[in-house]
């Protein structure tokens, strides 16, 4: 197998980073280099995190993760900084993952040999922009996420994956959220053992066409519906027909196992 230089380059302060570090290593992949945006772990963070899960998702030990291992770790202010691409130029990564909130405004996704990969909470092209999971339920589409290259123009890149979750009597709008950010960090897994392991080049990704763009959800009635459409089992999501793989999943919160359907 061919040696990689990959790098994953994450926001320090969010939850789904650090879950995509071990689910990395969980399938053998040596990782190169950390980049972390930041280095603090909010507690306003901590509480979010908290609401929007019910507790149910636990954020991972960075400390963990790195014992035994040998990794250079770099921090930097902000992903859009000369310093970033100052650093990514010099590591000359194969392959970057990348985690995070901002929108990428400098042409860092040019830098490594193989691309830039980024994950998406919600199915592309159909969901693009912000609250994603929750406008798929009101807009009854499944809920699911995308792995795509990252490029300049938002959630367009070439595709991946695509997953979907399996939607059980018992799920909520908490087990769904907490579904969703192990299944993003399994997404992105996958991809780049496909990438690495399995000679996946951008060839074989699948080009979209640009979808509609949703906001933030703030609307506070909007969200109590949201959340009573899962409750009362009136979310119906509609099936997705296109030429773009689609996997539906299972998602175990208990030993975090991950099945595909």
């Amino acid at each position: 197998m061919e040696k990689y230089n990959l790098t994953v380059l994450f926001e320090f302060g969010s939850e789904t980073g650090l879950e995509y570090l071990y689910r990395i290593d969980q399938l053998g992949i040596k990782i190169s280099s950390i980049i972390c945006v930041g280095d603090e772990y909010s507690e306003k963070r901590k509480e979010l995190l908290k609401l929007r899960t019910g507790g149910l998702f636990k954020r991972r030990s960075f400390s963990d993760f790195l014992e035994n291992k040998n990794i250079p770790i770099y921090i930097i202010k902000d992903v859009n900084s000369q310093n970033c691409s100052n650093l990514l130029e010099s590591l000359k990564p194969d392959l970057v993952v990348f985690e995070g909130s901002k929108i990428i405004r400098n042409k860092i996704y040019t830098i490594p040999k193989y691309g830039m990969l980024n994950v998406h909470l919600g199915i592309l092209p159909y969901l693009r922009g912000c609250s994603c999971m929750e406008w798929s339920i009101l807009e009854n589409y499944p809920i699911g996420l995308t792995c795509h290259y990252l490029i300049g123009s938002v959630d367009s890149g070439a595709i991946i994956n695509r997953f979907q979750l399996k939607i059980n009597e018992t799920d909520s709008y908490f087990t769904l959220r907490a579904k969703l950010l192990h299944l993003s960090a399994y997404s992105v897994a996958t991809a780049v053992q496909d990438i690495i392991q399995k000679g996946f080049r951008k060839e074989n990704a699948y080009l979209q066409e640009k979808g509609p763009w949703f906001s933030p959800l703030k609307d506070l009635d909007l969200i109590a519906k949201m959340k009573e459409m899962v409750e009362c089992g009136d979310y119906k999501p509609r099936s997705i027909k296109d030429n773009i793989p689609l996997i539906t999943v299972d998602v175990n919160l208990e030993n975090l196992e991950i099945v595909e359907l």
